[in-house]
C-alpha cells in the first residue's frame, strides 16, 4: 500500500461516525476532568481564605491576602474558565 493510499485510508477511518463520537466523548471526558480539578482548587482556596481570616493583622496577612486575590482572579480568568465551560 502506497503512502497516499494509507493517508486516504486513515482519513476515511477518521471520518467514520464512530470515530467522531469517540472524539466527542474524549473531549467531554477531558472537560469533566478539568471541572473536577478546578472544583478542588476552588475548595482549597476557600479553605485558605478561612485560615487567612483568622490570622492576626500584619504584613504576612496582607501579603497572603494579595496572593489569594491573585489566585482567585486566575481561577476565574477567561482562559481557565473556558476550559470547563460547557456550551450547548
Amino acid at each position: 500500500m502506497s503512502k497516499d493510499e494509507k493517508k486516504s485510508l486513515r482519513e476515511t477511518l477518521d471520518s467514520l461516525p464512530i470515530q467522531k463520537s469517540l472524539a466527542n466523548l474524549q473531549e467531554a471526558r477531558e472537560r469533566f476532568q478539568s471541572l473536577i480539578i478546578w472544583n478542588e482548587l476552588v475548595n482549597e482556596l476557600v479553605e485558605t481564605d478561612k485560615k487567612i481570616d483568622v490570622m492576626p493583622e500584619g504584613y504576612v496577612k496582607q501579603e497572603l491576602v494579595k496572593e489569594q486575590e491573585e489566585a482567585w482572579e486566575m481561577m476565574f480568568s477567561e482562559a481557565l474558565v473556558s476550559q470547563i465551560l460547557l456550551v450547548n
